[in-house]
């Protein structure tokens, strides 16, 4: 899978959790200049899960989870 200045997002307002992310790759992901996240204003972060064959190679990319709230949820798992 190639991305390039791409994204793959889950995000919610509120206190709902953002969903999850599952990239299942039979060969080598490649990002270049991209995200891969999931964020939730007050809820958990949802988890990115990400099987790639031999590699995962980012080029200027991230790949993230975040709660912005102080008191409430979880960023979520990578894996």
């Amino acid at each position: 899978l190639a991305l390039k200045e791409a994204s793959i997002t889950a995000n919610s307002t509120g206190n709902i959790a953002a969903s999850h992310i599952d990239l299942d790759i039979a060969n080598v992901l490649r990002a270049e200049r991209s995200v891969i996240s999931t964020s939730s204003a007050e809820g958990n972060g949802g988890n990115i899960r990400i099987l790639a064959g031999p590699a995962i190679v980012l080029d200027g990319s991230q790949i993230t989870t975040s709660v912005d709230s102080l008191n409430n949820g979880n960023g979520g798992n990578i894996s």
